[in-house]
C-alpha cells in the first residue's frame, strides 16, 4: 500500500508509533554523541556481567577519556569540546566490534564493554582506539586540534562480585593512565 492509499487515521497511527519508538531511543542514547547513555549502558552491562559470571566467560571494560579535555575546554569553550567529543566518538565507533557496547559515561568519558574479551583483546582494541583518534587532528571551529586518549581497562575476575567493583577497577586503571608519563593505556 502506497502513501497515497493510506487513510488519515492510518497515517496518524503510524506517526504515533514512530514517535513512541523515537522516544524510546532518546531514553537510551546520549543526545550529543548518539552513543548509548550511561543509564542504558549500566543496564546492559549488568546483564553481561551476570552472564559472564554465570557461564564463566571473559568480559572486559575500557574507560576512555580525552587527555586534552580540560585544556580544550578552558581555551576554547564547551562548543569546541562538544565537537571534539563527537568526532572522537565517531572515530572510536568505527574501531569497536559489533558485539561491544559503546557509551558516553560522563561529560568527558566514554566506556566500552567487551564481551568475550580478555586482557590481550583490551590491549589491541585500546591501541586501535588511540590510533584512530590521534592519527589526524580533529577539525573544530577553533581550528584543527590534536587529541589523544587515556584508557584504563580491566578484565572480569572472581574478586569482583558486583558490577560496581568491576567498573571501579576500570576507573582506577584510567586514573593510572592519566597520571602516567609512559603510557596512555593501563590494564589491570
Amino acid at each position: 500500500m502506497g502513501f497515497k492509499d493510506q487513510t488519515k487515521g492510518q497515517l496518524i497511527n503510524e506517526l504515533k508509533e514512530l514517535r513512541k519508538r523515537l522516544s524510546g531511543l532518546e531514553e537510551t542514547t546520549d543526545q550529543l554523541t548518539g552513543l548509548y547513555n550511561k543509564e542504558y549502558f549500566l543496564d546492559l552491562a549488568e546483564c553481561e556481567f551476570i552472564r559472564s559470571r554465570r557461564f564463566q566467560r571473559p568480559l572486559s571494560v575500557i574507560l576512555i577519556s580525552i587527555k586534552e579535555f580540560d585544556q580544550i575546554k578552558s581555551e576554547h569553550g564547551q562548543e569546541v569540546v562538544d565537537q571534539v567529543l563527537v568526532e572522537a566518538a565517531n572515530r572510536c565507533k568505527l574501531r569497536v566490534r559489533d558485539l561491544d557496547y559503546f557509551a558516553r559515561f560522563d561529560d568527558d568519558k566514554f566506556v566500552i564493554l567487551l564481551p568475550e574479551a580478555d586482557k590481550s583483546a583490551i590491549q589491541k582494541i585500546a591501541e586501535r582506539l588511540g590510533d584512530a583518534v590521534a592519527s589526524s587532528p580533529i577539525a573544530t571551529d577553533a581550528g584543527n586540534l590534536n587529541v589523544s586518549l587515556c584508557q584504563g581497562g580491566v578484565e572480569i575476575a572472581e574478586s569482583y562480585p558486583v558490577l560496581e567493583e568491576f567498573l571501579s577497577k576500570a576507573e582506577e586503571a584510567l586514573r593510572s593512565a592519566q597520571e602516567s608519563k609512559d603510557s596512555n593505556i593501563v590494564i589491570k
